[in-house]
């Protein structure tokens, strides 16, 4: 339950303070919405009992606890809803809770979605609201044991503020004023968002579907609140350093969705229904598959960022072998923001399907209440990497920057085989000292070339040739060597110019060629050896940017001997051949020399015949 008392607009100090003693005696209207919201657990109904935290830590550690949400009309194209949340102090020492202007605890809202889309699963935000401005603390032991204190949010005490009290946007306001990292934000009340749902948490109906909730839902819905307190980044002396407390402020909880296409109901998902406290929405991908890449890396001295990617191999697609990658980039508390992406690229590796997405921004969000702008990022693809990026900030301070608490997402197909632990690089979009930091993911890497085609056996006659084809893919450019095998062990690269090979017992004449040189289908010819009648060939693939080389299957070339006319084809052998043979015979043609012992003999005629019937 809670109840709302607008701000005075005017009337000076004295306003303000009977405002401040007005608002003051609603705590117990509000101490009693919390005994409801408490004897609805006692009944496993509402709020569940959240992820263990630490209490008691040194100075004042924010930790926000989902506690119930909030439905509302569509308004055109967008749905809207509210969260309730527990802003609890976990830490020893108290934390500032006064009204605006003063320094006080805001959160905000985010709505994530996992889906899969075309066999490739996607973690993408979808929604998110403006910020709550608390104003008088109510200390409820939710989280930690509840302690006195001098002022403000006591130690291990917690704030309620249910679904139903963000409904006034004259509470709201924007996200750009809020410095994340040190909780800094203007000493003037925000401006605050009019009409419609603005400032609510919108999310397009066009994002949205019937979502039952759980593993086996095929597209889920994760609620994420978050809060800041600029007690938790100034509080420190020499008996308390301050820890890195601003780092556990993201909390989730995943949701379902009922009704229509035309206007959804959201609810706490009952079933698994925990706040996982301390932990960013983006950490649900992992959790739903665990081959997600997932790092942490801060800007120094600064905010921190989460880089999560998950390749996908999407088979042999046009003969090629294809891999999507996905990343989603989570701003936690920087306020630099990010304004480029970059994925390195292996030398010649080919990439296609650029993609991009990004979460709505509405109402007048944005530097002098103009709204951020939503603008894709344009991906530029090069010989070395794929980068996405916005507009610098000193050209526009509302460009379309990964700003805190906001998931951005980049996507491509690339025939580079992934490597797990390659790096990609976050350009920091407000000026600075680094200009950008890095972060490991899987991204494409330098692999070996794998054949999609090996190659086949093939027949030819003594003097003509057969076609050898094998097919190969890799990150860059391939050549294709061919060789014939010419002793056990012993294999002979063979191209254009007809290549000697030696024969046992030092017999000569013996070549083989193949045209055109270090290319996948070539034509190949082989005189043998004395009485050989077929050779193994194979083809080694290299890839030409330094990938490695990958050596094919063998194949048998046979020479059909028989075929003397050379006429080829599936019906190579004719009585012809009988004919043309003899005809060599007589004329002490030396082709005729069959067997290829003692010069033409009458054996050699047997053996040819003996070789028309047995056939090629």
């Amino acid at each position: 339950m809670a109840i709302f008392i607008p701000p005075p607009q005017a009337g000076g100090m004295l306003a303000m303070e009977a405002f401040a003693m007005i608002t003051r005696s609603c705590r117990l209207f509000r101490l009693a919405g919390s005994a409801l919201v408490a004897a609805a657990m006692a009944v496993g109904v509402g709020m569940a009992e959240g992820q263990i935290v630490t209490c008691g830590v040194p100075g004042p550690d924010a930790v926000l606890d989902i506690s119930d949400v909030g439905n509302f009309t569509p308004v055109g194209a967008y749905d809207a809803f509210t969260m309730g949340a527990y802003v609890a102090n976990v830490g020893s020492a108290s934390m500032q809770y006064t009204m605006c202007p003063n320094p006080h605890p805001v959160f905000g809202a985010n709505l994530y979605r996992y889906s899969t889309v075309n066999g490739v699963g996607h973690f993408e935000q979808v929604g998110q609201s403006w910020l709550k401005h608390t104003a008088v603390a109510v200390q409820i032991a939710q989280v930690c044991t509840c302690q006195t204190g001098s002022f403000g949010l006591h130690p291990g005490c917690a704030d309620l503020y249910s679904a139903g009290f963000q409904t006034n946007q004259g509470q709201l306001g924007p996200r750009y004023q809020i410095n994340p990292f040190t909780g800094a934000f203007p000493a003037a009340c925000p401006p605050h968002p009019s009409g419609g749902n603005l400032g609510r948490l919108e999310v397009a109906l066009s994002d949205l579907t019937l979502a039952a909730g759980g593993a086996s839902a095929p597209t889920r819905y994760f609620l994420e609140g978050q809060v800041i307190a600029n007690d938790e980044a100034i509080y420190t002396d020499a008996m308390h350093p301050i820890p890195d407390h601003g780092n556990n402020n993201a909390s989730n909880r995943e949701v379902t969705l009922t009704g229509t296409a035309a206007d959804y109901t959201i609810a706490l998902y009952a079933a698994g229904g925990i706040t996982q406290r301390g932990t960013p929405g983006i950490d649900r991908w992992k959790q739903i598959d665990p081959s997600v890449t997932e790092t942490i890396t801060d800007v120094p001295g600064e905010g921190r960022f989460y880089v999560s990617s998950k390749t996908t191999s999407l088979g042999v697609v046009g003969g090629t072998a294809m891999w999507h990658y996905e990343f989603a980039v989570f701003n936690l508390n920087s306020d630099r923001c990010a304004g480029a992406f970059t994925v390195p690229l292996p030398g010649g590796a080919q990439v296609t399907n650029t993609g991009f997405h990004a979460v709505l921004y509405r109402g007048g969000d944005g530097v002098g209440n103009a709204s951020v702008d939503g603008t894709p990022w344009a991906a530029v693809t090069t010989p070395t990497g794929v980068t996405w990026s916005t507009q610098a900030y000193a050209a526009n301070p509302n460009a379309n920057a990964v700003r805190w608490s906001t998931v951005y997402n980049f996507r491509f197909d690339s025939t580079a085989a992934p490597v797990a632990s390659g790096s990609v690089m976050l350009g920091l979009w407000k000026p600075g000292i680094p200009t950008s930091i890095t972060a490991v993911a899987q991204v494409p890497g330098c692999s070996a070339p794998v054949f999609m085609t090996q190659p086949a056996s093939a027949v030819a006659c003594p003097t003509g040739s057969a076609v050898f084809t094998a097919s190969a893919s890799g990150g860059g450019p391939l050549n294709y060597a061919w060789q014939v095998q010419t002793a056990p062990g012993v294999w002979q690269t063979v191209a254009n110019d007809p290549f000697p090979m030696s024969c046992p017992g030092g017999a000569s004449g013996a070549f083989a060629y193949a045209t055109p040189p270090f290319s996948g289908t070539v034509n190949m010819g082989i005189r043998p050896c004395p009485g050989v009648t077929s050779y193994q060939v194979r083809v080694i693939a290299t890839d030409t940017t330094g990938c490695g080389a990958t050596t094919s299957n063998e194949a048998t070339y046979t020479i059909c001997k028989a075929d003397f006319n050379c006429s080829g084809g599936p019906n190579a052998l004719t009585v012809q051949d009988i004919f043309d043979y003899l005809g060599a015979w007589f004329a002490q043609d030396p082709r005729a020399d069959f067997n290829g012992i003692d010069g033409l003999t009458v054996q050699d005629v047997f053996d040819f015949i003996g070789a028309w019937f047995v056939g090629c």
